[in-house]
């Protein structure tokens, strides 16, 4: 019934309305959270040879301390609930990030992270390896196993493109939210969109395939590239997603 439906609103509209970033910034529920070209260390944010995503949750009790390691390649990490310390080893320094951060982290730097507070940790990880990579993790003790992660692996959009990525970029994150019975406008993207459902469930319809993909808690989505598109919200709690672009320096999407 959902994809029939799909196809008559599909059918019956006229020419997509474009909307800008800022008409779209100023929506009711859009909350910017971070905009940026360096990684908190400034260094250059690097994706031009990677082709997999590899996402994962990940909890981090009170009292527990993550081995010290590095990351090769570009990680990036949201809290979604409680307060990490994120300790950089060689240079001494600690810094808090709460509940509601984004953090593009630095590669090739030792470091380790507790919780701040006594409530765990809960977090978001979003890697950008070249294709087939094991791990983005080394550890500096190589003694330690690192733990199992149930780590999802994505290399397409949602249409089946193959997942292509600015040389030179830049990383913009969102929270959405949107209650009960509401949609997103037609849309297209040039670059890279990743979702990440927080709370509630979201359909994304294809205008062209007419296809269907429904979002829970927990699922993420690469979304089509240059591709007419829009969401639903047709359940009737709220729905809260995270948003990651992927455009060059300087762009739009």
């Amino acid at each position: 019934m959902k994809q029939a439906l799909g196809f008559l609103v599909a059918s019956m509209m006229i020419t997509p309305t474009a909307y800008t970033a800022d008409e779209l910034l100023h929506e009711k529920g859009i909350t910017p959270l971070i905009s940026t070209a360096q990684t908190v260390g400034g260094q250059g944010i690097e994706l031009d040879l990677y082709s997999e995503v590899q996402v994962y949750s990940y909890v981090l009790n009170p009292g527990q301390k993550l081995p010290v390691h590095m990351h090769r390649y570009q990680r990036f990490v949201y809290i979604m609930s409680g307060a990490v310390n994120h300790i950089e080893v060689e240079k001494d320094k600690t810094t808090e990030y709460k509940a509601g951060s984004f953090i593009a982290e630095e590669r090739d730097n030792w470091h380790t992270a507790t919780v701040a507070g006594t409530e765990p940790a809960h977090m978001l990880i979003v890697d950008f390896v070249p294709k087939g990579t094991a791990s983005n993790i080394v550890l500096q003790d190589t003694r330690i196993t690192p733990p199992k992660r149930d780590i999802k692996v994505y290399d397409t959009t949602m249409s089946g493109q193959p997942l292509s990525l600015p040389a030179s970029a830049e990383i913009r994150s969102l929270l959405y939210a949107t209650g009960p019975k509401t949609n997103f406008p037609v849309h297209k993207h040039s670059y890279p969109r990743m979702l990440y459902i927080l709370d509630g469930e979201m359909d994304i319809i294809d205008s062209e395939s007419h296809e269907i993909r429904t979002l829970r808690k927990g699922d993420f989505l690469i979304e089509s590239v240059n591709r007419w598109h829009w969401g639903e919200n047709n359940g009737k709690t709220p729905v809260k997603m995270l948003v990651l672009d992927v455009v060059p320096k300087n762009s739009g999407n």
